[in-house]
């Protein structure tokens, strides 16, 4: 089993053990991994509809002079549309680690198709990821506007290609 795999089932089984402790408690639902259930049209096309918000969130940040939030919402516009992924195959994920690790056992079976470099930017130590980290825990309150924009533009690509991937998932 690749690394991927593993990881995937470890917050599989995650979610699992949270479930079961909030039901012996009596405490409503909750957990920080993931779960698998049927493919979820309304919840995929959620998450893309708030992946196209945040997008638009981005363009008013930047706009506006906040270009440290422009890229946090560039972040999130592109992690939601790796939800959108996920609902299609019925996937919940509360929990960026095991969302990534499920999308790269989806890829690694052949399921979706995704360019690497989109997974691997959302990723800790990825382009996105510290990007995000730097402006939104650091002092800097500015990225460059070139910065900004190469994120919009692959942003729109992994928009686009989660479309794709939801609309055929969910149409077969």
């Amino acid at each position: 089993m690749s690394q991927a795999s593993d990881q995937m089932l470890w917050c599989l089984k995650k979610a699992e053990r949270e479930l079961a402790e909030c039901q012996r408690e009596g405490k409503p639902a909750r957990h920080r991994g993931l779960i698998a259930g049927q493919p979820n049209r309304m919840l995929a096309q959620g998450h893309l509809r708030k992946a196209e918000h945040n997008l638009e969130a981005m363009l008013h940040n930047a706009k506006g002079g906040f270009t440290d939030w422009a890229v946090t919402a560039g972040f999130y516009a592109a992690y939601h549309c790796m939800l959108a992924i996920l609902a299609a195959f019925g996937f919940e994920s509360r929990n960026q680690t095991c969302t990534l690790a499920a999308i790269e056992a989806l890829q690694e079976q052949g399921r979706i198709a995704l360019d690497h470099r989109h997974i691997g930017m959302l990723r800790t130590g990825g382009r996105v990821i510290e990007m995000r980290e730097a402006y939104t825990y650091g002092m800097q309150c500015e990225a460059s506007q070139d910065e900004v924009a190469a994120l919009r533009r692959t942003c729109l690509d992994i928009l686009k290609s989660a479309r794709g991937i939801v609309w055929s998932t969910l149409s077969r």
